[in-house]
């Protein structure tokens, strides 16, 4: 595996653990309820245990939901559709990670001026697309819908800056990976490396809530 394809499984996989973990603490916050109701059983960190939870149903009472602001929370949202933006420019702009489905696959479309543009508002459609659909799902899984993703999590000021401090970094791979999208077939390792890794941190940086909390629930 190339260096860029090393990079492209760790953010899929980074995406994925987030995901796993916020399920996790959601179940975990589901059992404790539970419990307090006098039933409830212990919730394994494994894909099985998750499974039995979600398929339950994963409600939390709609008291324990902390309005995080509508500026914040339309901040964290575009940063998620950015991300889903900068992973599609980085990786699936031009054939050196995904030889067989990128944007230069489509010719027409590559080589007209408004193309690299048309991708990166395909992407935004995209992302919006699913953000609306996870809204959709019925209120026993209303803590996976990710207009309300933070919402379950307290966020101090400085988490809050974090996370929208991820904009800037995010728009800077995007431009990064649209000049490497420019002078293909020619490459920059080092911009590519660097793209990636303002990605990586913003990554981190929109789920560490997520695990900061997962990590208090186990220790």
């Amino acid at each position: 595996m190339t260096i860029m394809e090393i990079s492209l499984a760790s953010i899929v996989a980074l995406i994925a653990i987030g995901a796993f973990l916020h399920i996790w603490n959601m179940c975990h916050i589901n059992m404790e309820l539970e419990k307090d109701r006098g039933g409830g059983e212990k919730i394994e960190i494994s894909l099985s245990g998750i499974k039995k939870a979600i398929s339950r149903g994963v409600f939390i009472p709609r008291g324990l939901f902390i309005p995080q602001g509508s500026v914040f929370n339309g901040m964290a949202l575009s940063a998620w559709i950015l991300a889903f933006v900068a992973f599609g420019y980085l990786y699936f702009l031009t054939p050196l990670v995904v030889p067989d489905y990128n944007l230069f696959q489509i010719s027409s479309l590559a080589s007209w001026s408004f193309g690299f543009i048309t991708f990166g508002l395909f992407l935004v459609v995209f992302g919006v697309l699913f953000i609306l659909a996870t809204n959709k799902l019925p209120d026993g899984y209303c803590c996976i819908r990710l207009t309300e993703l933070y919402g379950y999590y307290f966020l101090s000021k400085m988490h809050k800056r974090a996370i929208a401090s991820t904009i800037p970094l995010l728009w800077i791979s995007i431009f990064i990976s649209v000049h490497l999208g420019t002078i293909y077939p020619l490459a920059s390792g080092v911009l590519s490396v660097i793209a990636y890794l303002l990605l990586l941190a913003s990554v981190i940086i929109l789920i560490s809530p997520i695990i900061k909390q997962s990590m208090e629930g186990v220790f």
